[in-house]
């Protein structure tokens, strides 16, 4: 991991396209919290998935996105329970259909803001995530 480019915005540092075999090594940085990005989410990241004791799943609402979004929760639920220490976020404005979606799969769902840019994050980006992470 020596040779990888990380990046460090706001005090946080960046790994892109980590490995499963390289976690090890940010285990052993001293970090308080990691925060992983599964990208899109597939077998290979399961098991680091349900090793965390904070799940965070953030997709869309959005009508052409949200079969992906039910195929993923309906694929985690075979595997761990969708209750405590798992959050789904959404980038979505509508609180009906916050509502509808947190109703039918009976869990908490919370809208986030839209971050146009991930690489000019602002401060105030990272206090929404301290409700889910701390």
């Amino acid at each position: 991991m020596n040779s990888r480019t990380i990046f460090n915005i706001h005090g946080v540092d960046y790994y892109p396209d980590v490995t499963p075999d390289e976690l090890p090594g940010l285990y052993n940085q001293g970090y308080q919290i990691l925060l992983f990005d599964f990208g899109n989410f597939g077998e290979c990241c399961i098991h680091e998935f349900l090793r965390c004791d904070r799940k965070l799943v953030i997709g869309s609402l959005a009508p052409w996105n949200i079969r992906q979004y039910r195929d993923l929760l309906e694929s985690l639920s075979h595997y761990t329970n969708l209750g405590e220490g798992f959050y789904c976020l959404t980038r979505t404005e509508s609180p009906k259909q916050i509502r509808d979606f947190s109703r039918f799969y009976q869990i908490s769902v919370s809208s986030i803001p839209f971050i146009p840019d991930p690489f000019y994050i602002k401060k105030e980006h990272f206090s929404i995530l301290q409700k889910f992470i701390c």
